[in-house]
């Protein structure tokens, strides 16, 4: 007879986005190198998504900004949103996010609130399975 239990563990994956960037500009800017394609579809089990990257702005002047974009419909991932204010790297995460259906290229998008180098580094898609 079984008595083993299965314990029901969330579990988690990180999709790395690679690349690490800077910007001076207070409009959204691409981060070279940092795309990945991804498809809901392949996690069928999924319980939420998240956005996470290490960012800081110079000199903990301002604030620095990131966002995950979807290059494949042209419009910023709603929720993507990550803000620092620190001079040292702080891993932010976003709210959870919804994705369009199908296989569509994100890529990070950084930004900065007045002028100062924003940074971004290890910016990953988190994802959480039930």
């Amino acid at each position: 007879e079984k008595t083993a239990k299965e314990t029901s563990q969330a579990k988690v994956i990180y999709i790395p986005l690679g690349g690490s960037g800077s910007t001076t500009s207070t409009s959204w800017a691409d981060v070279g190198n940092a795309e990945v394609y991804f498809d809901l579809s392949d996690y069928p089990n999924l319980s939420e998504v998240r956005f996470e990257g290490f960012i800081k702005v110079k000199n903990g002047n301002g604030k620095a900004f990131a966002r995950l974009y979807d290059v494949t419909h042209s419009i910023g991932v709603q929720g993507s949103d990550i803000e620092a204010r620190g001079e040292n790297f702080a891993l932010v995460s976003s709210d959870k996010l919804n994705f369009w259906q199908g296989k569509n290229l994100y890529r990070i998008q950084v930004k900065s609130l007045n002028g100062y180098d924003a940074y971004i580094d290890s910016g990953r898609i988190k994802i959480v399975l039930k």
